[in-house]
């Protein structure tokens, strides 16, 4: 996927891997990205009688202009490939602040 194209950081929690740029937005707030994403995937595979584990690679990156530098998406998943690329930066209405759970939606609801 994506990670050849930049070194990027990384951490997992029990659904999800984290990559996300040093020194950025996300990185700051990596624990609570990661505290909404798990609350986020057990209320949605609940909703949507999902029962088994499954693990996908979210992919945060400070801009638009960045995803595309890198030929990535820009808030979008790739539900067959496990990921999403997602925009995550201080404006104060960046969608993955507000509205976490959008991709992670797709993302489930794939199986």
């Amino acid at each position: 996927m994506y990670d050849t194209k930049f070194n990027w950081k990384s951490c997992e929690s029990k659904h999800y891997i984290y990559k996300y740029f040093p020194d950025s937005e996300a990185e700051k707030d990596i624990k609570d990205i990661i505290e909404k994403r798990e609350a986020a995937y057990k209320k949605i595979s609940n909703f949507l009688g999902i029962d088994k584990d499954k693990k996908f690679i979210l992919y945060f990156a400070p801009s638009r202009e960045i995803c595309h530098s890198l030929e990535m998406m820009a808030d979008a998943s790739v539900p067959h490939k496990r990921f999403a690329s997602l925009v995550y930066n201080n404006y104060p209405f960046c969608r993955e602040k507000i509205g976490y759970g959008h991709e992670i939606v797709h993302l489930l609801a794939y199986y």
